[in-house]
């Protein structure tokens, strides 16, 4: 995986805003604070077809990922900020080889949609980036996905 060092000092100003935004919408510290689950056990189950999606990821299976897509879903990040479809998604994953993927805890924002944590580490095992992966779905596929992450 090649993360660019000059990406993530140029957007982490940005990036460092969304999270705050984020931070503020769901700790409830914002008069007009959004009241969202927690990590709690009791919610409910992860959506299959996002618990493969995220499997697919820490396995670096680019076809994988990609078969969890509608056949006109994109994929967003910050380095592909227009998105990325079809063949293209599962090259980007399989460029990413020799990093460490592990997928933390899930929610669903206010809008029903549902959302993973992430973190991914160097073969040192030096923490590279975090982030979320937010998902829109549409019969059991991924139409939108749209990852969030801040540089370490």
């Amino acid at each position: 995986m090649h993360i660019q060092g000059h990406f993530f000092r140029t957007t982490f100003a940005v990036l460092s805003v969304i999270v705050s935004i984020t931070a503020c919408s769901t700790s409830g510290t914002s008069a007009n604070a959004v009241n969202t689950p927690s990590l709690a056990p009791t919610l409910a189950p992860l959506p299959a077809i996002v618990s493969a999606y995220s499997e697919a990821w820490v396995a670096l299976d680019g076809e994988k990922v990609l078969a969890t897509f509608a056949q006109d879903g994109i994929y967003v990040d910050p380095q592909v900020p227009k998105g990325l479809t079809g063949k293209a998604i599962a090259s980007y994953v399989n460029a990413y080889k020799g990093i460490t993927v592990k997928i933390g805890g899930y929610r669903f924002l206010p809008d029903g949609r549902p959302e993973t944590t992430w973190k991914v580490y160097d073969q040192k095992g030096t923490l590279l980036a975090q982030g979320r992966d937010h998902f829109t779905l549409a019969n059991g596929k991924i139409v939108r996905m749209e990852a969030f992450f801040d540089p370490m």
